[in-house]
């Protein structure tokens, strides 16, 4: 069976002169990576600045085109396979959004938090942060009338986009 001796590391300097030139050293190293970090920041500056400007009036299409897919899309939501309808190059469909808890008009969350606090349902309410129970409160079972007298509502967005067959790529409007 093999045994291991530990041996104590020792350091290549002999006495505070040495010691005194490599940190002469380490100066003059930091210093050039310094300058080389830089260098290679300003070229990633420029190199990201190009990509934007390049990229810029293909985002600006993306947009029209998606916008007007959107737009056509719910015109003719008739003539979707139910949700969609697939075409040679992609996917156009219509959604619901999940139910959230949203105000009414001209409510805030503010105005809602100080009706609960009136009406004593604290269950609706928690102590940190400062904030509304939403899910709780959308989910509990109390009627349409009822959570409309607290300036609130369940409701749901339709959301409407396309995905393409060959990328990744999703619009959303």
């Amino acid at each position: 069976m093999a045994t291991r001796t530990k041996t104590a590391a020792v350091s290549t300097y002999a006495g505070w002169p040495d010691v005194d030139a490599a940190l002469a050293e380490a100066k003059s190293l930091s210093t050039k990576l310094a300058k080389i970090n830089a260098t290679a920041a300003d070229k990633i500056a420029t190199i990201t600045t190009k990509q934007a400007d390049d990229a810029a009036p293909l985002d600006a299409q993306l947009k029209v085109i998606g916008t007007n897919i959107n737009l056509f899309t719910a015109k003719h939501r008739d003539e979707l396979d139910g949700k969609s309808r697939k075409l040679t190059h992609g996917t156009v469909w219509i959604r619901l959004t999940p139910p959230a808890l949203k105000t009414l008009k001209d409510w805030t969350w503010e105005k809602v938090r100080a009706a609960l606090q009136a009406r004593g349902l604290k269950k609706f309410l928690r102590p940190k942060p400062d904030d509304i129970e939403k899910e709780l409160l959308k989910t509990c079972g109390l009627g349409e009338e009822f959570l409309a007298d607290l300036g609130v509502y369940v409701g749901q967005d339709e959301e409407i986009g396309y995905d393409l067959t060959d990328t990744d790529a999703k619009s959303v409007a």
